[in-house]
């Protein structure tokens, strides 16, 4: 009315009213007294974007004075704050089961009326990447991620595929929970997070490395013929299950992944070709090895055994793993492991001369299997010379069914005639070989 009039916002218009009209005026600029700022906005929820009621608070930026709290408009959210221009504010929201919201405004520069839009969007729920990894490798793992409460009670469970570094694990907002991650065969870890008080960020990130178990497993490496320990004797050790290489020397005793399989290379540089072996470490911790007699899977306590075979002329040596395809010379891609092996042994040995001698079983033929082993050493051959080896350094010499080393009487012994082997011609060796 005339007697209690009031001033906009802007503070430059005065309103009255009078016998039920509303009347303004406006306020010369010598005569306005302040300038206010206005904010106003909705506050929502920030998935379904609907009007939330919140709790509203304003303080002091540098003297955290609680100048006011209110409740804004529950209907649709709504709410508009009118701040006297001169002083830095902090604008607090919350609501329960909420994210919380905190904003900082300085108005002590302001010399004009001016508005703010300021929508506040609040989340009943935190996202939590966690990104698991072998700790030694950096590959990501597949993991189970078991949320618990406060009180221990499990409230969801969550699976990483192990091919993505990041798995999303969404949180209630308004609790405490212990994170457990176990991963299998690798020492399981756990973590927790507070989404109690004043939640601002939606986003969280936990980066966890765990660790693999391990048990050791002696190598040795011995001399065929003596027994005797290799000296200089040197270890590839090469992990089937994912990519990992471990180069040390031998005789040793060396910690390996449980639940992992293993290529294990011997060799020496003082005389010796190579040997190798496919081990595995079962899920118990227990060493596994092939029998190479009768190509078994077998439990042993004791360790690895790998023998050389000193080269000199007249040596023979099978080589392992070489596959062709059925009636066929051509060689599968898993044959050229052992391939480069021999390539690696006749680059060390330059003066070295070899003849590949390749057997088949008794199926078929004979002038067919002598046909087909030939075919067959000649491929291996043309793969080692691929490999800058000279031609003059090998001869190709095909057996068949001729030279079986077991009696063809069963699938099992016919797989063992089915054989390349290696023969040295011809070594000169440095004394120190």
């Amino acid at each position: 009315n005339d007697l209690f009039s009031c001033i906009s916002a802007s503070g430059d218009l005065m309103y009255f009213s009078k016998k039920s009209d509303i009347y303004s005026v406006e306020i010369p600029q010598e005569f306005r007294q302040f300038q206010n700022v206005t904010i106003q906005g909705i506050i929502r929820d920030a998935d379904s974007k609907e009007g939330l009621a919140a709790k509203m608070r304003i303080t002091d930026a540098n003297t955290s004075e609680m100048i006011t709290s209110f409740d804004n408009n529950p209907s649709d959210g709504f709410y508009s704050i009118v701040l006297s221009a001169g002083r830095a504010y902090n604008l607090e929201v919350r609501k329960d089961d909420y994210s919380s919201a905190l904003y900082y405004y300085d108005l002590r520069d302001i010399e004009s009326y001016q508005e703010y839009e300021q929508n506040i969007d609040l989340f009943t729920t935190a996202h939590l990447n966690v990104n698991i990894y072998d700790i030694e490798l950096y590959d990501p793992l597949k993991a189970k991620i078991t949320v618990k409460n406060n009180i221990g009670r499990t409230i969801d469970v969550v699976e990483s595929d192990g091919v993505n570094w990041k798995t999303i694990v969404d949180l209630p907002i308004g609790n405490a929970y212990t994170i457990e991650v176990e991963s299998e065969n690798f020492k399981s870890k756990s973590f927790s997070i507070d989404l109690t008080g004043l939640i601002l960020y939606r986003v969280y990130e936990e980066d966890i490395e765990l660790v693999p178990e391990k048990v050791g497993v002696p190598i040795n490496v011995k001399d065929l013929l003596s027994d005797g320990s290799v000296s200089s004797s040197q270890l590839i050790i090469r992990n089937k299950t994912r990519n990992e290489e471990i180069v040390i020397s031998g005789n040793q005793t060396i910690n390996l992944r449980v639940g992992d399989r293993y290529m294990v290379e011997a060799s020496s540089d003082r005389g010796y070709a190579f040997n190798s072996t496919e081990i595995s470490i079962s899920n118990e911790g227990k060493l596994q090895t092939i029998n190479e007699e009768t190509g078994q899977i077998e439990e042993d306590s004791k360790g690895v055994e790998l023998k050389l075979q000193p080269l000199a002329k007249d040596a023979n040596l099978t080589l392992k793993d070489i596959y062709f395809e059925s009636n066929s010379s051509a060689l599968f891609e898993s044959s050229f492991e052992e391939l480069d092996r021999v390539i690696k042994l006749m680059k060390s040995y330059p003066s070295m001369k070899i003849e590949i001698a390749a057997h088949t079983d008794d199926v078929g033929s004979a002038a067919y299997n002598t046909r087909l082993s030939q075919e067959r050493a000649n491929s291996v051959i043309n793969y080692i010379t691929g490999n800058n080896i000279a031609e003059d350094r090998l001869i190709s010499k095909g057996y068949g069914e001729s030279k079986p080393v077991v009696a063809n009487d069963s699938e099992e012994n016919r797989a063992k005639n089915r054989r390349v082997e290696l023969k040295i011609l011809d070594i000169q060796l440095a004394q120190n070989d």
